[in-house]
C-alpha cells in the first residue's frame, strides 16, 4: 500500500506542477490561428448557429459543443484545455502502468508533459481529442469494447482524420483481441458518429466541403516526402530555442531504442495497438501538412508510453526529471517574459494583445470585418460571419467562383475587393498575414485609426 501511495503522490505532484506552470503562461501564451477559428466557431454555436449550414467549419463539429458554454471568454476556453492536458497526463500514467508498471507510467507522463509539441500547444483548444483517445485506451484494456468504440467515434466526431484510428483498432480486435466481440466497437463507433447525420441533412454540400472537400484542397504533394517531413518533426523549423526541441528529440530517440530492442516479433498485444495508432496518425497527417508540428501532437502520449519502457533505472529517470524541469521552466519563462515585455512587433497573438483590441472595439459602433476573428470574441461586436475563417479559408477558395464560395459562407478575391470598395464594414481589422493587395485597397478606401502592435484597425 505504501508503494501505491508514493506513486500516486508523484503523479499528483507532476500534474500539479504542470497545471500551475501552464496556468501562469496562459495569459501570455500565443493564441494560434486554429485556436481563433475554433473559438469563434464555438461562440457562433453558443448563439444558436448551426455549423456548415450557417457558417463554414473545416472539421467535424463535436468540439464546438464542448467549448461553446465557455465561448465568451478566451481564458476560460484555454483553461479547459489545461484541464484536458492534465487529465491526459493522468490517463497516460494509468495506461503505461497497466502495460508495464507504475514507474514506467510516471516516466511516460513526464516525457509527455515536456515533449515539445505539447509544450508549444499545451493551452491550445485543439487537443481535447487526446482525452478521448486515452480514455478509449483505458476502457479498451479493461475489455469494454463497445465503450472503446464510443470513444473512438467521439474522436472522429471531433476531428475527421482521426476516424482512421478505427482501422488499426478493428484489425487489432480481429488479430489480437476477440473476433466474436469485434461487432461491439463497430456498433459503438457508429452510434457515437450518428449525430453527424443531423448536420449532413441540414446542409449536405456544406458538410461535405467542410469535412472533406476543403481538406483535399490543402493537400501538399510537393512537400509530402518522407525526408523533409521527418526533418520537420525533429527540428520543428522554429526559432523558439534548442532546449524544448532537445526534449522532443530525446523522446523520439528513446522510442527508436525501444523499437529496435524489442523488434516486431516480441511486441505485446497492447504494444501492437499503440504502434498501429502511431503509424496511422503519421499516415493521415503527412499528406495534409508535413510542416505543421502540432498535427503530430497526438502521437506524443503514444510514443511516451513505449519510450518510457526504456528507462528502467532510477538514475535514468532522475536525469530525465532534471532535463524536464530545465526544459519546462526555460520554455514557459521565454513566453512569459515575452508577454511581460509586451513586444508589439511580434506576430504572436498573446491574450493581452487580443484584449486591447477587444476593449477598443467595445467603444466603437458599426459592423466589423477581421482577418483574424479571435479579436472579436470578447468584444461582443456584430461581425461578418463569412470572414470567420479569414485568411485560412480565403487562401483555399480565393480563385473559386463567387456562387460556390457564397454557398459555403466564405469569401474569394472578388468578394473581399467588393466589400472594401463598397465599405461594407465600418471597421476593418488586419493582421500581418492579410494579403498585400487588400492592404493597398484599404489604404485607398479607409483610414488607419489605430495600431496595436502588428494589428491595424481601419475606419
Amino acid at each position: 500500500m505504501k508503494g501505491v501511495i508514493n506513486w500516486k503522490v508523484w503523479i499528483g505532484m507532476l500534474i500539479a506542477v504542470q497545471v500551475v506552470l501552464l496556468s501562469i503562461g496562459v495569459y501570455y501564451y500565443q493564441i494560434n490561428f486554429d485556436d481563433g477559428m475554433l473559438m469563434v466557431s464555438s461562440k457562433l454555436v453558443s448563439e444558436g448557429n448551426v455549423p456548415y449550414r450557417d457558417f463554414f467549419f473545416h472539421q467535424t463539429p463535436y468540439s464546438l459543443y464542448i467549448y461553446s458554454p465557455l465561448s465568451s471568454s478566451i481564458l476560460a476556453m484555454k483553461s479547459l484545455s489545461i484541464l484536458f492536458i492534465a487529465v491526459s497526463t493522468f490517463l497516460l500514467y494509468l495506461i503505461a502502468s497497466k502495460i508495464y508498471d507504475r514507474r514506467t507510467g510516471l516516466t511516460a507522463s513526464l516525457l509527455f508533459a515536456v515533449s515539445y509539441p505539447v509544450l508549444i500547444d499545451a493551452t491550445s483548444i485543439k487537443y481535447y481529442s487526446l482525452v478521448f483517445m486515452l480514455i478509449g485506451m483505458v476502457i479498451l484494456f479493461r475489455k469494454h469494447y463497445f465503450w472503446a468504440g464510443i470513444m473512438l467515434g467521439a474522436i472522429a466526431g471531433i476531428r475527421q482524420n482521426f476516424a482512421m484510428l478505427f482501422i488499426p483498432y478493428l484489425l487489432w480486435m480481429v488479430i489480437c483481441g476477440s473476433k466474436r466481440q469485434a461487432w461491439k466497437p463497430v456498433a459503438g463507433f457508429i452510434i457515437a458518429l450518428s449525430p453527424l447525420a443531423y448536420f449532413l441533412v441540414a446542409a449536405p454540400e456544406q458538410f461535405y466541403f467542410g469535412t472533406i472537400g476543403q481538406t483535399l484542397t490543402r493537400l501538399q504533394p510537393d512537400e509530402s516526402t518522407l525526408i523533409p517531413s521527418l526533418q520537420n518533426i525533429f527540428i520543428m523549423k522554429t526559432g523558439y530555442g534548442i532546449i524544448p526541441i532537445t526534449s522532443t528529440i530525446v523522446l523520439y530517440t528513446l522510442f527508436a531504442i525501444w523499437f529496435i530492442r524489442n523488434k516486431i516479433k516480441n511486441l505485446k498485444t497492447s504494444e501492437w495497438l499503440i504502434v498501429g495508432f502511431i503509424a496511422t496518425i503519421f499516415a493521415s497527417q503527412l499528406p495534409l501538412s508535413p510542416n505543421y508540428a502540432s498535427y503530430y501532437t497526438p502521437i506524443m502520449p503514444l510514443m511516451a508510453i513505449l519510450a518510457a519502457n526504456v528507462l528502467k533505472s532510477r538514475k535514468m529517470i532522475a536525469i530525465i526529471l532534471i532535463v524536464s524541469m530545465i526544459t519546462t521552466i526555460a520554455f514557459l519563462g521565454f513566453f512569459v517574459n515575452a508577454g511581460i515585455e509586451k513586444n508589439y512587433d511580434t506576430e504572436w497573438k498573446q491574450y493581452w494583445k487580443v484584449k486591447e483590441v477587444s476593449d477598443y472595439l467595445k467603444g466603437q459602433n458599426g459592423t466589423v470585418i477581421s482577418w483574424d476573428a479571435v479579436y472579436l470574441i470578447e468584444s461582443d461586436r456584430e461581425f461578418d460571419i463569412n470572414y470567420t475563417y479569414g485568411y485560412f479559408a480565403w487562401y483555399d477558395v480565393k480563385d473559386m467562383p463567387t456562387e460556390f464560395v457564397g454557398k459555403h459562407r466564405l469569401v474569394n478575391n472578388e468578394i473581399v475587393v467588393k466589400d472594401i470598395e463598397e465599405r461594407k464594414a465600418d471597421i476593418y481589422i488586419t493582421v500581418p498575414w492579410t494579403p498585400g493587395f487588400l492592404m493597398r485597397l484599404l489604404e485607398e478606401n479607409y483610414v488607419l485609426e489605430k495600431r496595436i502592435g502588428d494589428v491595424k484597425i481601419w475606419k
